[in-house]
């Protein structure tokens, strides 16, 4: 459940590409999403659902990557990740 909360969903928002620019932007399935957040215990997960064809989500990506990139260089326990809500809708 703790990653239930932690998890953001900006279910408007989304991505153009979600597979990255950074390393530190996962891309995430239905297939590895428990892979990834659920069995994680050690890292809260920000997790961004998307749809590719929102024009919002051009230009949240850039912000999105840029705080994942922070997130890390600062050493947080903190993971980011995006999953295609139009693709991937079982665990969204």
């Amino acid at each position: 459940m703790r990653t239930a909360f932690f998890a953001a969903t900006i279910a408007a928002i989304g991505f153009q590409q979600a597979q990255a620019l950074y390393d530190q932007v996962y891309t995430l399935t239905d297939q590895n999403f428990d892979d990834y957040v659920t069995n994680d215990h050690e890292n809260v997960w920000v997790v961004n659902y998307y749809a590719d064809w929102c024009p919002h989500a051009q230009s949240f990506e850039s912000d999105y990557h840029r705080a994942a990139e922070h997130a890390k260089a600062s050493g947080y326990k903190v993971k980011y990740g995006a999953m295609d809500a139009a693709s991937n809708y079982a665990t969204a």
